[in-house]
């Protein structure tokens, strides 16, 4: 059983150790790797995991790995229909081949950035692997961190996981599960991780430059 756990990640797995060595990277340093966490892993983890990496693509991001997992995955189902009809349509190039995959402590190890999508799934993420908490946080309150200032001028994902989190109140808020609902429902859940997205990949074009010429010591 703990073998076959192990293996769910193999393949994302093997490209964050690729992209952690310094031939990956034009600089050198080491890939940054997020985790993407919803309920089932088939709609709101998934298209936000396919939505961010096909900006940083665009944005020639190439050092950071996005995966994404389920607190109660749908294991190896494809992104469900309708999300992935709107994926289609937003990111035609990103609609690529979806397995669900569900969460595990092997996962949480590799990712340095969790974002879930509500209140719930960070609770049942840091009850269960409390060593996770320092590096968990809603994907709304990182997306608001990261888009106001002071804090979206703060390069340092740890310092902007701290923000994120001390920000936090009990009126964060939670993206819906779209998941048996209508096509409008599902429209707007993909409008907002769209605008949430969007901002992540906009901080990380900018933290990756950053990282990049502290790296090669402020030349070029």
């Amino acid at each position: 059983m703990n073998g076959g756990r192990r293996s769910i990640f193999a393949d994302q797995f093997r490209r964050l150790a690729e992209a952690r060595t310094p031939q990956a990277t034009s600089s050198g340093h080491r890939a940054l790797s997020i985790m993407m966490v919803c309920t089932g892993n088939i709609c709101r983890s998934a298209y936000a995991e396919a939505a961010l990496r096909d900006l940083l693509q665009h944005s020639h991001v190439l050092d950071v790995v996005v995966f994404s997992a389920g607190t109660d995955a749908v294991v190896g189902a494809a992104m469900e229909s309708e999300m992935r009809g709107i994926l289609r349509e937003r990111y035609p190039y990103a609609a690529g081949t979806h397995n669900a995959q569900q969460l595990h402590e092997g996962a949480l190890d590799e990712a340095d950035l969790v974002l879930v999508m509500t209140r719930e799934h960070r609770r049942r993420v840091v009850r269960r692997w409390p060593e996770a908490a320092t590096k968990t946080v809603m994907l709304t309150d990182f997306c608001v961190a990261v888009s106001q200032p002071p804090a979206k001028h703060e390069t340092d994902l740890s310092v902007m996981i701290r923000t994120a989190q001390q920000s936090a109140s009990a009126g964060s808020l939670d993206v819906p599960d779209p998941y048996r609902a209508t096509a409008e429902v599902h429209r707007r859940v993909a409008d907002a991780l769209d605008h949430d997205m969007r901002a992540i990949a906009r901080w990380l074009e900018k933290s990756r430059e950053v990282q990049s010429t502290r790296d090669t010591g402020g030349r070029g």
